[in-house]
């Protein structure tokens, strides 16, 4: 556990990451309402909501790859042979499971195509359910790129070529392309953790400082061209304008974590009310467009649907969570 004396080192440890993921489902819930409702419409504000959920997955994408390859680093290649059944399989069955209820409540209006994209990958009758499908993905590459390769940068070498070949698919069908990029930082970021750690050791402000003033810089961008139409940008060049921004959000989580852990401010990231939202993160995001789109018909008052989303969100969040961990702790008995 860490405390105040513990090693600034710690900055992206498994208890800071699992943390931080309470934070970012709060994040993607507050962009989801404000799609659905479109308060502080008009103003900085909203501007900043409608944008809140992309940058807060992206910064999933990075901890889901820097989750993924720090296991590697430390249980070798017995952690890549089990990774199916471990790490994709559970989270596929969870996946699942929302699948048939989003099948179940729009079953009049369901198509066999619309399935079988879900199951798959295409599209997903799940709302905001693309996440699933994208680490889907990347856990896919990344097993195929580490499962029978010793050495781990030829095994970079080999997920970094199967992830240009699917950047190129994904764009050409219209897909999240994009989630590409955090989830390989996320790795590359686990590769060079030592290099990193010296960096972050000496120029962790100014990482702070030019990472944040990069992501509002890209941030004004957006409102003065796309909702004040002062001037147009290329799609290409916007695309590489949102990478940008991703990387600078993720550089601005890492060396404000490393600040906070190095000088006593980390209940700032690790207290009981992030990780009681860590706990229940994957689940407050798969179950909140259920929530959201089954309440916004019949509420319509802004502050009642904002209350009402948000405690109903967490209620069925738990509710699953205890019921996701029975069913894992039954199928890991019958397996063995």
């Amino acid at each position: 556990m860490i405390t105040k004396e513990k090693d600034a080192k710690e900055y992206l440890s498994k208890e800071v990451t699992f943390c931080l993921k309470g934070y970012l489902c709060l994040c993607v819930l507050l962009h989801h309402m404000y799609l659905f409702t479109g308060f502080f419409a008009h103003t900085y504000f909203g501007h900043f909501l409608n944008r809140l959920g992309g940058w807060a997955v992206a910064v999933f994408f990075f901890i889901s790859g820097y989750g993924v390859f720090q296991s590697y680093l430390r249980d070798g290649r017995q952690y890549v042979k089990s990774f199916l059944k471990k790490r994709v399989l559970p989270l596929y069955l969870t996946y699942l499971f929302f699948v048939f209820v989003y099948a179940v409540t729009s079953y009049a209006t369901l198509s066999w195509r619309a399935v079988v994209t879900s199951l798959s990958y295409g599209g997903t009758i799940v709302s905001f359910g693309w996440y699933f499908q994208e680490i889907f993905v990347f856990y896919l590459i990344f097993y195929i790129a580490f499962r029978f390769v010793e050495r781990k940068e030829a095994g970079f070498l080999i997920y970094a070529l199967l992830s240009c070949v699917y950047l190129i698919f994904s764009f050409y069908l219209g897909g999240h392309y994009l989630s590409v990029f955090p989830f390989t930082f996320g790795i590359l970021i686990a590769l060079y953790k030592r290099d990193i750690d010296c960096i972050m050791e000496n120029h962790s402000i100014a990482i702070s400082v030019v990472s944040f003033l990069s992501f509002f810089a890209v941030y004004l961008t957006y409102v003065v061209s796309f909702i004040m139409g002062k001037f147009q940008i290329l799609p290409v060049l916007w695309d590489v304008a949102c990478v940008f921004s991703e990387w600078a959000i993720i550089a601005f989580v890492i060396s404000f974590s490393y600040q906070c852990c190095k000088k006593g401010g980390v209940l700032l990231l690790v207290n009981p009310v992030s990780k009681w939202l860590g706990k229940y993160s994957l689940e407050i995001y798969a179950c909140q467009g259920l929530i959201l789109c089954g309440l916004y018909p019949y509420l319509g008052s802004t502050v009642w649907f904002l209350i009402a989303g948000s405690l109903l969100t967490v209620l069925l969040a738990v509710v699953l969570h205890k019921g996701f961990f029975i069913c894992r702790r039954a199928f890991a008995k019958i397996a063995s």
